[in-house]
């Protein structure tokens, strides 16, 4: 019975050791889940009371301009370092989801500020401007309105279908310069930016679809009845591209040099040329998305179409017949001595002009139609 005995007391040694062992597991695990806990309570706290520390009174707009887009902009920015604060949440919350709570309550308060105090007031406005709106209005006018609905509706829809963040951010944004909106000149132009800031992230928070979805069908009646008006067309398109700041013009000095300056010279609008045709067609693009019937502006399209290519000709046509002023502006020997070497090589402004003309006429679809110069 000896060695049976050794036996058994062996089995409850290792009873006893597993049992231990066991009993030491689930303390760890119970400690573990205790300190994930209190870690966890401890973040969400700190979260939640550095969120009172910055909004500890009511957010109050006071009606001027300055001070009510700093003010939001304070706002808009406290939001964000409490979104990086739980985005950078590296243990489980195990339930605990205040400061989560907390936060889409502080982005639906920033939404509706800035839709009281800035996006309402501005498109009674704006919207005001647009009742009046005929072919007298002018054109700078019509664009900028044309421009803000476009961009307003297009990133409208993007959000509504699903785009991310950086996508949203990549789009252009609409510009709130169609009516005053009380910045002085000296300002103005870092008020625009901020309010294009504000608006991003308006609808980046905004959890509203069916109010965005109303505000975009109002939109697009706007920009519908400005586009469809009895007798209005797109030639304003050519205007718009040579307001452009990006985009340059031809000019007799891009070819003869600098000394051409006369006020006598011929240019190149930026809307006759390679990149400024496809700054138009782009944003005909951006119209025809922004619209829910494509249609609309079909005819308007293509009676644009034709007006464009005959007027770009010409102004290609009317640059090359005034090219040789170039000459006049040749007044010292070492002028046309360079001139003369160039030619030499096949070289210097007409050389540089027949090169240019084909690749900028290219733009034009239809070729088979260009006239016979080209």
């Amino acid at each position: 019975d000896r060695g049976l005995f050794t036996r058994t007391q062996r089995g409850a040694a290792w009873a006893r050791l597993t049992r231990n062992l066991g009993f030491a597991a689930w303390t760890a695990i119970i400690l573990a889940v205790c300190g994930i806990l209190s870690f966890s309570f401890v973040k969400n706290l700190h979260t939640i009371k550095t969120a009172t520390a910055q909004f500890s009174g009511p957010q109050i707009l006071k009606g001027e301009l300055v001070s009510d887009v700093t003010a939001l902009e304070q706002f808009r920015g406290a939001i964000l370092s409490m979104e990086e604060s739980n985005q950078s949440w590296w243990i489980p919350r195990l339930g605990l989801t205040e400061s989560m709570a907390v936060e889409s309550a502080l982005k639906q308060k920033y939404c509706a500020l800035m839709e009281s105090r800035f996006l309402k007031p501005f498109d009674e406005k704006m919207a005001d401007n647009m009742t009046s709106f005929s072919l007298a209005t002018p054109v700078e006018t019509a664009i900028s309105h044309i421009e803000h609905l476009v961009r307003r509706i297009n990133i409208i829809k993007a959000k509504l279908s699903g785009l991310t963040a950086q996508e949203l951010t990549a789009m252009g944004r609409p510009e709130f310069d169609t009516v005053d909106i009380g910045a002085q000149e000296d300002i103005r132009e870092d008020i625009q930016m901020k309010m294009e800031d504000l608006y991003l992230h308006y609808l980046l928070w905004q959890g509203d679809t069916m109010a965005m979805n109303q505000k975009m069908n109002t939109l697009q009646q706007w920009l519908a009845r400005i586009l469809t008006m009895e007798g209005a067309d797109l030639k304003w398109l050519v205007v718009r591209t040579n307001m452009d700041p990006d985009l340059k013009s031809y000019t007799l000095a891009d070819f003869w040099g600098k000394s051409v300056d006369g006020p006598e010279a011929k240019i190149i609008p930026k809307s006759f040329t390679s990149k400024g045709k496809q700054a138009i067609d782009d944003f005909m693009l951006e119209i025809e998305s922004a619209l829910t019937d494509s249609l609309i502006p079909a005819g308007l399209k293509r009676e644009f179409g034709k007006w464009y290519k005959k007027v770009y000709i010409d102004a290609w046509l009317d640059f090359t017949a005034g090219f040789g002023l170039g000459l006049d502006y040749l007044r010292t020997r070492e002028q046309w001595q360079t001139l003369a070497n160039s030619v030499g090589h096949k070289k210097g402004p007409y050389f540089s002009l027949l090169d240019t003309i084909p690749r900028e006429l290219a733009a034009l679809e239809g070729k088979e139609e260009l006239p016979q110069w080209v």
